[in-house]
């Protein structure tokens, strides 16, 4: 979700105002597939990437507060363009699932969530390279996006970067959220996947090349 919200409220807000935006916003979207998704959580693979992601993200915030904004806005385009390619690439390269590498990978993600609001593509990155079975992967993927999202909205408060104009940006956006969510939970196993990963990041290769054009401009 965060891969296709951010760069767009990136060309209308300041990536410092884009972060807790999109962390109350997710904290919504992922807590009602959570709910749903529960019985399939494998707690040896979610604990880990939930403990380095809340450590990465306190460290994200910090970083975004210091970052030029139109730094931000390139460095945001970056990212969604390098992810973008290489998800759609397909690369694959599994690796043991311990602690020793689980916590490295939810520390890179809670980092770039922390700087960007974009923390999915690390941790998906590495759940796909796992050839983890698509349920499993969308229910512990979603909740550790919850846990970092609670974590977030706390440490954002405290930041004092979570502002009243934010929570009215979020506040804004949460009802259509929920509704695409619910969309997306009842059609999601009714559309054809490639297609819909084509479309998708087809899209984002062109946000993300707005992104950086006009943080370069």
């Amino acid at each position: 979700m965060a891969l296709v919200l951010a760069p767009f409220l990136m060309v209308m807000l300041e990536p410092v105002a884009v972060v807790p935006t999109v962390v109350l916003v997710s904290a919504a979207n992922t807590l009602l597939v959570a709910l749903r998704s529960r019985r399939l959580l494998k707690w040896r693979l979610l604990l880990p990437l939930s403990v380095g992601g809340i450590a990465g993200f306190s460290v994200g915030i910090h970083v975004l507060q210091l970052l030029n904004q139109d730094l931000a806005r390139v460095c945001v385009g970056l990212l969604v363009l390098f992810f973008t390619v290489v998800l759609w690439s397909g690369w694959r390269y599994p690796l043991p699932e311990t602690p020793w590498t689980l916590t490295p990978v939810g520390m890179a993600s809670g980092f770039t969530g922390g700087v960007t609001s974009i923390g999915g593509p690390p941790v998906a990155l590495f759940l796909a390279n796992q050839n983890t079975p698509r349920d499993v992967f969308r229910a512990n993927l979603v909740c550790y996006f919850f846990i970092i999202s609670c974590y977030g909205i706390m440490r954002l408060t405290l930041n004092g970067i979570l502002s009243g104009a934010v929570a009215r940006y979020a506040g804004a956006l949460v009802p259509a959220t929920v509704l695409g969510t619910l969309a997306g939970l009842y059609v999601g196993v009714r559309i054809p996947e490639t297609a819909f990963k084509r479309a998708v990041f087809g899209l984002l290769l062109i946000v993300g090349g707005v992104l950086v054009y006009n943080g370069l401009r």
